[in-house]
């Protein structure tokens, strides 16, 4: 069997997937893969590449000759996160997404343009397709996926979330990774802030001062004695002046580790050291439904009644496509963890998260049985992990010339 990964940016579900198939292939298993990779020499400097490295081949994915290589290669299975390529030079096509989240573009939007090049690509997945199959985290998302993005049922798989094997069952320790992080201690608890960027800065919708928040915010942080990374999306995504008010207010204090998502890539070893996880409705913050740790999730529009705004980057500015509103899969108050959307509310959540991090456990547990639930879950035992049942799945695709029923 003949694998191919080309993702935008190699984690998650697509980073477990990959680590999987290597163990395999290291065991004996009959597969042969290569992986796309955007800068490959930096990506080699990474630290979870020196901790758990890839030994497999690493293609830049953005050399001129990838395609017509990965052509030659000729793979069974080409494994894409929301990119598509130009053009066909795999035989099956695999759509992993970037992780479980609430917020999604009305499918006219969003999918408008991924359909028109899966029709030019594969004759479409609008029907029926059968060397097509989209990933689906569980039944509930399955049917979104059929409903809201207009995807076949056939080509719709319940795969589950392929990471949950490891943050389930960490390959490393975190005594192992501590030495990549700048704190002073270790011992102290770490909260993670990981926000995404589609609502434009942070805190911009809530009825509050943005810089004012933002420091008053890791001050508290301080004052309570824990670590913080504060985990930002590519730094393309932010106008400068965002960057410089980030990055100034960060220098203040000794305990924060700034990262960007472009640099630093890989987000296993952050979310493996968290105590607890704080986001906008990153898909990030699903890890945490995972491994134990609170979980605080900021209402991006805080208490206005608001269409959520769409950002892109034109012209190194972010700008509000104001024909476009977002489509909430689910509400937002239907999470596995706590909710914030003013400022009392977010500093009583820390309170309450600092002082008992298992606080979320059990509501987390609640949503993975309910929305993901072929993923395995924390303190339990782990039966099968769902990249193992994926590759049962792929085998039985490329052995019979057919998706399996």
């Amino acid at each position: 069997m003949k694998l191919c990964f080309s993702p935008t940016t190699i984690q998650g579900d697509i980073y477990a997937l990959v680590y999987h198939f290597q163990q395999r292939l290291e065991a004996g298993a009959d597969i042969d893969m290569v992986v796309g990779i955007d800068d490959v020499e930096q990506y080699k400097s990474t630290p979870i590449q020196q901790v758990m490295p890839l030994t497999v081949p690493l293609w830049e994915r953005g050399n001129r000759r990838f395609l017509s290589d990965v052509k030659s290669f000729g793979p069974d299975f080409f494994f894409v996160d929301n990119h598509l390529p130009k053009k066909r030079v795999f035989e099956n096509l695999v759509y992993l997404w970037h992780g479980f989240g609430w917020k999604e573009l009305r499918a006219e939007i969003e999918f408008s343009k991924a359909h028109k090049r899966l029709s030019k690509l594969l004759g479409g997945v609008q029907d029926a397709n059968p060397n097509f199959i989209h990933q689906c985290y569980g039944q509930f998302e399955r049917e979104h996926r059929i409903e809201a993005s207009r995807i076949h049922p056939d080509n719709c798989r319940v795969v589950g979330m392929l990471y949950a094997d490891m943050l389930l069952n960490p390959p490393v320790q975190r005594n192992e990774i501590a030495r990549f992080y700048p704190f002073k201690s270790n011992d102290r608890p770490t909260v993670m802030l990981g926000f995404t960027w589609g609502f434009g800065p942070v805190f911009q919708h809530w009825e509050a001062d943005e810089p004012e928040l933002m420091n008053r915010l890791l001050r508290y942080l301080a004052e309570r004695e824990v670590n913080v990374i504060l985990r930002m999306h590519d730094r393309f995504r932010y106008e400068r002046p965002y960057l410089q008010l980030l990055e100034g207010i960060a220098e203040q204090y000794g305990n924060v580790f700034l990262k960007y998502k472009d640099v630093e890539r890989d987000n296993l070893f952050d979310v493996l050291m968290s105590d607890v996880i704080v986001s906008n409705f990153s898909g990030l913050i699903v890890c945490a439904y995972f491994t134990g740790a609170a979980s605080i999730h900021l209402h991006p529009c805080g208490t206005q009644e608001i269409e959520h705004p769409l950002y892109r980057k034109r012209r190194m500015k972010s700008v509000l496509e104001k024909g476009v509103t977002y489509q909430w899969k689910m509400p937002p108050e239907q999470n596995g963890g706590l909710l914030a959307a003013t400022e009392k509310e977010l500093f009583e959540c820390l309170d309450a998260a600092l002082d008992d991090p298992a606080c979320c456990r059990q509501r987390s547990a609640d949503f993975v049985e309910k929305y993901l639930e072929t993923s395995g879950m924390f303190g339990a035992s782990l039966q099968q992990s769902c990249c193992a049942r994926f590759e049962d799945y792929l085998t039985q695709w490329q052995q019979n010339g057919a998706k399996p029923a």
